[in-house]
């Protein structure tokens, strides 16, 4: 897929999405990506080629669940962490080892719970 593809596609989930460049801009502060609504506008026009950490983030805040599938046209499921599974995630790193062995335990007995229901 060429960059103007690539831009068209981030400009019709930014739309999507019902933000403005400015809305997003601010948006990727979260993800520590501090760039211009010039930068923005030039990676949905395809004049610049989007960096994969602005990439990703893009997609993080597009809500874009299966970037593959958007991007590359496959049906290969490749989904991008939900805001509440980040905020698990890092609650997870902040275990010790015990504490993630434990929380491992747990979640193998659930699961098997699941299974059966």
């Amino acid at each position: 897929m060429d960059q103007q593809s690539i831009g068209n596609k981030l400009r019709k989930l930014r739309n999507q999405n019902n933000l403005s460049v400015q809305d997003v801009t601010v948006l990727l502060h979260k993800y520590g990506i501090y760039i211009s609504t010039k930068a923005l506008y030039s990676y949905e026009t395809g004049t610049r080629s989007v960096e994969a950490p602005i990439f990703l983030a893009l997609c993080m805040i597009y809500r874009c669940d299966n970037i593959l599938k958007e991007f590359a046209d496959c049906d290969y499921a490749v989904t991008v962490p939900s805001s509440e599974e980040l905020r698990l995630l890092e609650r997870i790193r902040g275990l010790d080892e015990h504490g993630q062995e434990l929380l491992n335990g747990m979640l193998e007995l659930e699961l098997k719970r699941c299974r059966k229901g």
